[in-house]
């Protein structure tokens, strides 16, 4: 059963890859178009600072999440950890796991809370075009949702070998 529900979970954080790397390409576009506009036409983009900053960059982040975990692919400081035996290593990959769980839970459930209010009231930003902030809120839940999975998987049922560099 663990493994059926990390392979489906394995396909989700594939989408929400796509999706993040569907928003790094659009923002890559923009600002190479805002820049050219800038300087050739002296006349940038009014908008790509708050597309970029309210939908594209905050989907590069959490839509990666998961995924990167899931390849062992995230920031580490392992002076001690790679001293360690692999017994205290996997104790401690338990320990991160299932501490990782609670704060995604945390921040799954207060962006939960935040993107339903937020689309309940139908806010929009005051700026020059009035983006809609609550498809902005449904990004966090959408992206912490897997690696709060991964996270109680993983301390449940940790991998057989550590997958990290010795």
């Amino acid at each position: 059963m663990i493994r059926r529900i990390s392979l489906a979970l394995a396909r989700y954080e594939q989408a929400l890859l796509a999706l993040g790397a569907v928003c790094l390409f659009a923002m890559m576009v923009i600002v190479f178009v805002d820049v050219a506009m800038r300087y050739l036409f002296n006349s940038p983009l009014g908008f790509s600072y708050d597309l970029i900053s309210l939908y594209l960059m905050v989907g590069v982040f959490f839509f990666a999440l998961s995924d990167t975990l899931r390849h062992d692919e995230h920031v580490r400081v392992d002076i001690l950890y790679l001293r360690m035996s692999d017994g205290l290593r996997r104790l401690c990959d338990r320990i991160s796991y299932g501490l990782s769980a609670v704060l995604f839970a945390v921040i799954l459930w207060t962006g939960l809370l935040r993107a339903i209010a937020s689309t309940a009231q139908g806010e929009v930003m005051a700026t020059l075009i009035p983006w809609p902030i609550w498809v902005a809120y449904w990004i966090v839940p959408i992206g912490t949702a897997p690696i709060v999975l991964l996270c109680l998987l993983r301390f449940i049922h940790p991998p057989a070998k550590a997958q990290h560099p010795a």
